[in-house]
């Protein structure tokens, strides 16, 4: 998981005055099989299957048709029985749900260059109309005059004044570029504010929280989106455990989660940024993902099963999820609202059942070094 990332200003706003520039189901899994795992073996042998470095027991399948990404995994639960599922997710699924997430700087600048224009011709009126008024007013207004240098600039110029009323012009002068600079300082305060709004209108549209110049995944965007799309995986996994109580079934997914294989996407891909964040669909059929992005994968799957509320826990670099699911014990939950949340924890050297988070989590947790997000 990166921190959240600051936002670079994509264009300058600029106003000139006084000579300067301002500016889906496919196959119902089940318990693994011996003949499965041997066929999967033999396949991992001879190079036909896509895989990746994990300290669990995740085995992984994945073949393509014209349509959708058909795949296979085997994992171990907690109990350390295997189980299968198979299912497809359908490239459409993917690439909405990847064209919705994340932004480029040219797509940014886009969206903001006409309203930056409209700022910038609105600011350059007033400005000049305040120094027209100005100089209209003044004792001295024939020694100083408005020249326009382009359409969104011009200078404010000063006259060769008598030697008689030359300090007194100069002073004048001075007093009106003063009243500009002024005007001008707080037409960029409020330009910036409005720069403000429409980027974090624009990101939050893509998925992306902006706040306080930072930038950070919008966890309820993500989860209610890519809902949807990952509901063959936990149909798949509920064929697979038909007779599961509410407990036993959140461990066999949570197990499932656990045993993807750790991998820590970019903070870009190409020329489009997406915060080191992988949508849910992309980490299952990537068979892959960091905390973040394996956290929101689970919340995304468990919304499909029971539609509770939910808790995004996150500490330094590192994220767990509570759900309000019943508890027999208060040890391993944290009460929110009136609501208790079971925690769990989907990274990380081993599996962890539900209630059971890492010495890291609970170090930040017990100190009241954290925040979260509810997702209702």
């Amino acid at each position: 998981m990166d921190e959240p990332r600051s936002l670079a200003r994509p264009l300058a706003v600029v106003a000139v005055a006084a000579a300067a520039s301002v500016l889906a189901l496919w196959l119902l899994g089940r318990p693994a099989e011996p003949s499965v795992r041997a066929k999967i073996r033999a396949e991992l042998a001879g190079g036909a299957v896509q895989t990746a470095s994990n300290a669990f027991f995740n085995i992984f399948k994945k073949t393509e048709s014209e349509t959708t990404f058909d795949l296979e995994v085997v994992w171990k639960d907690l109990k350390n029985a295997e189980w299968t599922v198979r299912y497809a997710v359908a490239k459409s699924d993917l690439a909405a749900a990847e064209t919705e997430f994340g932004y480029t700087e040219a797509e940014l600048e886009a969206q903001l260059r006409q309203p930056a224009e409209d700022m910038q011709r609105e600011s350059l009126a007033s400005l000049r109309a305040l120094v027209q008024t100005e100089i209209a007013g003044s004792r001295y207004g024939r020694y100083i005059s408005l020249v326009e240098k382009g359409p969104l600039a011009f200078n404010l110029n000063l006259a060769t004044p008598p030697d008689d009323v030359r300090e007194a012009v100069r002073k004048e002068f001075r007093r009106i570029a003063a009243a500009m600079a002024e005007e001008q300082a707080r037409q960029v305060k409020d330009m910036d504010k409005e720069f403000d709004r429409l980027k974090t209108e624009f990101l939050a549209g893509r998925g992306i929280r902006l706040k306080d110049g930072e930038m950070s995944v919008a966890y309820g965007f993500c989860v209610a989106r890519n809902r949807p799309r990952v509901r063959p995986a936990l149909e798949a996994v509920r064929g697979a455990a038909p007779g599961l109580g509410l407990d036993e079934f959140l461990g066999l997914l949570l197990a499932y989660i656990q045993e993807i294989p750790f991998v820590d996407p970019p903070l870009e891909e190409g020329d489009r940024v997406i915060l080191g964040f992988w949508v849910p669909p992309r980490v299952l059929v990537e068979n892959g993902g960091d905390c973040d992005s394996k956290g929101l994968a689970l919340a995304a799957l468990w919304k499909n099963f029971k539609n509770s509320p939910l808790i995004v826990f996150k500490v330094p670099r590192h994220l767990f999820i509570g759900l309000a699911v019943p508890s027999p014990r208060a040890e391993g939950t944290v009460t929110v609202g009136g609501l208790r949340y079971t925690l769990c924890e989907v990274t990380g050297q081993e599996r962890l059942p539900p209630g059971n988070i890492s010495r890291y989590s609970q170090m930040y947790l017990e100190n009241g070094r954290y925040s979260y997000e509810r997702l209702d």
